[in-house]
């Protein structure tokens, strides 16, 4: 059993995993449409900034370089724009070749694989572990307080260890 700690301070997938990337065909912002979007801070324990998810569903580092994407359709992006993973409507997540690695449920639980609750994230966008601790959040940007899917996506990515590299 990996400690959790190390696991969520996977939210160091934004710090460490962030190395901007130099492929043409690499995840960039889209462009600007006029529309604001929501950005939703992703921060660990302690409350410091480690990067962000945008209304577009990218990923970023605590530098501002996209690590990754999260695209409508549930498919999960790296940072070259390579399928990682996905996220199906029904809350599975999938590795690149589709076999299932956890799950998101509808309360906010997050489970592995074989179905053991890992942690969970609130209302509120706090990410906690198996047994209730704080070990991040993901400070919602849209107006209406409530997270979006990318953010609940991104939660539970860290939660089970699963963001792009």
């Amino acid at each position: 059993m990996m400690k959790r700690t190390g696991i969520l301070m996977g939210i160091a997938w934004l710090g460490t995993i962030g190395l901007g990337a130099s492929n043409p065909t690499a995840v960039q912002a889209a462009p600007y449409d006029g529309q604001i979007r929501q950005v939703s801070d992703v921060r660990d324990r302690n409350g410091s900034y480690v990067g962000s998810i945008d209304g577009y569903g990218i990923m970023r580092d605590r530098n501002g370089s996209s690590i990754g994407s999260l695209e409508r359709d549930g498919t999960i992006r790296d940072r070259n724009g390579s399928a990682f993973g996905s996220m199906d409507q029904d809350g599975i997540v999938r590795d690149r070749n589709g076999s299932s690695v956890g799950s998101l449920d509808r309360d906010g639980t997050v489970r592995d694989r074989n179905g053991s609750a890992v942690g969970s994230i609130d209302r509120d966008g706090i990410l906690r572990d198996r047994n209730g601790s704080s070990v991040g959040s993901i400070d919602q940007g849209s107006m209406g307080g409530s997270l979006s899917g990318s953010d609940r996506t991104t939660g539970a990515l860290i939660l089970l260890n699963r963001l792009p590299r």
